[in-house]
C-alpha cells in the first residue's frame, strides 16, 4: 500500500458506524461484574439494558464461537454505547461521528475502569471497525473506488455486488467488505445511501497477552490500529472522490 499524506478531517464524513472491541479470557463471567463497575465509575447520564444473548444458557453460548463473544449488556453513556459480554467488551459512538480524539478518549477511560477490576486473565485481541457509506451523489462505486472486478471475461464493476476480502498489513489484518449499494438510517432520522466500504482491523495479542502490560500500551495500540484503518480506507479511493469529501491536511 502506497504511503500518502492522510487528511486530518473531512467536511463530509462518510462514517455511519464505528466500533472498538476487546476480546479476552476472564476468571469470572465478565457480564455479571463489569456493568456495575462501569455504571458507578463513569460520570454523566447512563442507562443499562439487557440484550437477548444474556437469556441463552451458558452451555449453549459456549458451544458457538460467535456467542462466546456476544454482548449481554448494553450501557448507554452520553454519546457512547458500551457492550459487555462474558469474554468481550466494545465501545461504539452515536453518529455523527465525534472524531477520533473523543472516541479514543472514551475507549481509554472505559478500558481503565475495566483494567482496575483485575478481572481479565488474558487479552486475546483488539479491533477497530468503521463502516463508511459514500453518497450516490459522488457517483457509482466504479467512479469512487480504485478496483477491478471480473467473473471470467465479464466485467462486474457496474452491476450490484458485495465483495469480502482479508488483507494482511504488518501486525494487523483487515476484513474489508465493499458493496455497490448500502443504506443506513441515522439517529437524527435521516439516511445515507451509496457505496459501502466496511473495514474491520484486527490485531491479535498472542505475544503480549498479560492484561497489565496490554493496558499500559493501549493508547499506542489504538493509534497504530487507527492509522492503519484510516490509511487502508483512503488507499481505496480515487483522488477525485477524496476531494469531494472535503479533506483538510496539516
Amino acid at each position: 500500500m502506497a504511503t500518502t499524506k492522510l487528511p486530518v478531517k473531512l467536511k463530509d464524513v462518510p462514517i455511519v458506524d464505528a466500533v472498538f472491541e476487546l476480546r479476552f479470557k476472564a476468571a469470572l463471567p465478565a457480564s455479571s461484574v463489569l456493568p456495575g463497575y462501569l455504571f458507578s465509575g463513569l460520570e454523566g447520564k447512563k442507562e443499562i439494558q439487557r440484550l437477548p444473548a444474556a437469556e441463552l444458557p451458558e452451555a449453549m453460548r459456549n458451544l458457538d464461537v460467535n456467542l462466546q463473544y456476544a454482548p449481554h449488556i448494553r450501557l448507554l453513556w452520553e454519546v457512547f454505547t458500551i457492550l459487555v459480554g462474558d469474554r468481550s467488551f466494545g465501545v461504539t459512538c452515536l453518529i455523527p461521528y465525534p472524531g477520533w480524539s473523543k472516541f479514543k478518549k472514551a475507549i481509554i477511560e472505559i478500558s481503565g475502569l475495566i483494567a482496575g477490576t483485575k478481572l481479565l486473565a488474558e487479552v486475546e485481541r483488539l479491533s477497530l471497525k468503521y463502516t463508511n457509506i459514500i453518497p450516490n451523489s459522488f457517483g457509482s462505486a466504479a467512479e469512487i473506488v480504485e478496483f477491478d472486478l471480473k467473473l471470467g471475461s465479464r466485467d462486474a464493476r457496474n452491476g450490484p455486488f458485495h465483495v469480502r476480502a482479508e488483507i494482511s498489513d504488518g501486525d494487523v489484518f483487515h476484513i474489508v467488505q465493499f458493496a455497490s449499494h448500502g443504506l443506513a438510517s441515522l439517529i437524527d432520522g435521516s439516511s445515507r445511501e451509496g457505496t459501502v466500504i466496511d473495514i474491520d482491523t484486527i490485531r491479535n495479542n498472542d505475544e503480549n497477552a498479560d492484561p497489565t502490560k496490554f493496558f499500559e500500551h493501549l493508547p499506542q495500540h489504538l493509534e497504530d490500529i487507527h492509522h492503519k484503518t484510516k490509511a487502508m480506507f483512503f488507499s481505496f479511493l480515487k483522488p477525485a472522490a477524496i476531494e469531494k469529501l472535503g479533506p483538510t491536511y496539516d
